[in-house]
């Protein structure tokens, strides 16, 4: 009996190792160097080209950030007071942000020394409103968008009372030059730049009074106001912004050879980031130039006839540098 037990136990085992051995020969053994090999080959499914250029433009608007250097200069930028948030580059990055909801933007609060400092060491800071001057964009190590709106000239700012014997004494429009061959005593703020006025200014620095304390544009216009200083240059729009809030009202004078309207644009380092944000903006550009609400910001600080910008009205190229 035991034997018949023994010989039935190994018919089964024989039966149940056939059965196995013939199911492993119907499965193909996985060959994971074969399978690596076949997912190299394996082509990645073709995006159309239009679909990778929105695909990659998706990619950089979610990445890109923009710090815009912010000076606490008015009407430019006003950090305080009851126009707090309605100078014009204000308004600018207001109506820009609408334009380019996808970009993220920062304001970095500095002066224009550090942030042209910055700008020069290639760090990613952008001025939002500067003079549009692409001749000089090598030399400055930036580049510049699409023009944006225009700006009135610089000027010479002196008290109301002395207005007229400036006119006699100078010109109208006001002879520069004869100007700063006089005595008359003048500053402005320490950072300030004036283009093409600068060699003409540097070389006449005799009656020229550096005041540290200054820490803007209506600084200096109260040391005018006072009869500190005889008269100082700068913006129509930034003796508009003091004449709102002064008791005492100063007067803008015309300097001769200077054009009615510069352009405006943006600025950035000459950098790849730089090129990539001047490309995003110069996307909107046209419908910053438009838009209402800039426009009549732009115009209650220069005059209401101000228009906006067109490349056949442009004629600041070689005009003096914003702040």
């Amino acid at each position: 009996m035991k034997f018949y037990l023994l010989i039935a136990v190994f018919v089964l085992l024989g039966i149940g190792t056939w059965l196995i051995t013939s199911g492993s020969a119907s499965q193909p053994a996985i060959n994971a160097s074969a399978n690596a090999s076949t997912n190299s080959s394996t082509a990645i499914p073709a995006v159309t080209p239009d679909e990778t250029i929105v695909a990659s433009q998706l990619g950089r608007n979610q990445l890109l950030k923009i710090q815009w250097g912010v000076t606490p200069e008015a009407p430019f930028h006003i950090a305080q007071g009851p126009d707090q948030g309605n100078g014009f580059c204000d308004v600018l990055l207001q109506r820009l942000a609408v334009y380019l909801p996808d970009v993220r933007q920062e304001r970095l609060l500095d002066s224009h020394a550090n942030i042209r400092l910055r700008m020069q060491q290639h760090q990613q800071v952008c001025f939002p409103c500067t003079l549009f001057k692409p001749e000089t964009a090598t030399a400055q190590a930036r580049i510049y968008s699409e023009p944006t709106h225009f700006y009135r000239p610089h000027g010479v700012v002196v008290r109301k009372a002395a207005a007229k014997s400036f006119i006699e004494k100078f010109g109208s429009p006001i002879d520069l030059v004869k100007l700063l061959q006089s005595d008359y005593r003048y500053s402005f703020p320490a950072a300030r730049r004036f283009g093409d006025l600068q060699p003409l200014i540097d070389q006449y620095l005799k009656n020229y009074h550096a005041i540290p304390d200054a820490k803007n544009s209506q600084d200096i216009f109260r040391l005018v106001d006072q009869s500190a200083l005889d008269f100082s240059i700068d913006y129509q729009s930034a003796l508009t912004y003091y004449n709102r809030s002064e008791q005492h009202q100063l007067i803008f004078l015309p300097i001769a050879g200077q054009p009615q309207l510069l352009a405006g644009a943006i600025s950035c380092p000459d950098t790849n980031w730089g090129q990539l944000a001047i490309f995003r903006i110069n996307k909107v550009v046209e419908k910053l130039r438009e838009d209402p609400q800039l426009l009549e910001n732009l115009r209650f600080w220069q005059g209401s006839d101000l228009p906006a910008y067109q490349s056949e009205l442009a004629t600041g190229r070689n005009a003096p540098e914003s702040p």
